[in-house]
């Protein structure tokens, strides 16, 4: 009777010893700093290590994304991982309109978050013969810009890069 109280008694503390563990934040990363065309509605496609592209300018402590109307951005640059307060505006003539991020159906503007890829992301293939081929894919990030109506009439129109575009097609 005494070994199951003492067990009763011990098994909680045992419990919570595992629980206290230390807890480690995800590291900081530089932040963001994305500039929109005023108006633009659409998806933001960025991809990261691309060889040959530029890099991204650094300002104001930020590492700075300017949008065309495209939506698209390729830079050799890689993606960052762990956690920042990054930043996007509209452009407008009078100057730059911050852009509210949301989690759920609220009057935000920025929607859908998505990063993909690695360090050294690839899409292996093989042939008929069973000769392996490795396919480079970029790390990509991915955000929608525009209602909470909007991004839900357009959540599956996210898109891809040349190489995920390639490599699907061979399938």
């Amino acid at each position: 009777m005494k070994t199951k109280l003492l067990l009763f008694l011990l098994l909680p503390c045992f419990s919570l010893a595992g629980c206290a563990q230390k807890w480690e934040p995800s590291p900081k990363r530089q932040p963001d700093l994305y500039l929109v065309p005023n108006g633009y509605v659409g998806w933001l496609h960025v991809e990261y290590g691309v060889k040959g592209a530029p890099s991204l300018p650094v300002r104001w402590g930020y590492r700075v994304y300017k949008f065309s109307r495209s939506g698209k951005i390729r830079t050799s640059s890689p993606l960052l991982f762990g956690w920042a307060k990054d930043k996007i505006y509209y452009t407008t003539p009078k100057g730059w309109k911050e852009l509210k991020v949301t989690l759920n159906e609220g009057a935000g503007m920025v929607w859908g978050e998505t990063l993909s890829g690695s360090a050294n992301p690839v899409v292996t293939k093989f042939d008929a013969k069973g000769n392996r081929t490795e396919i480079p894919v970029p790390a990509t990030s991915d955000k929608f810009i525009g209602t909470w109506k909007q991004f839900y009439h357009r959540k599956t129109e996210a898109p891809r890069s040349k190489e995920e575009e390639a490599a699907l097609k061979e399938d």
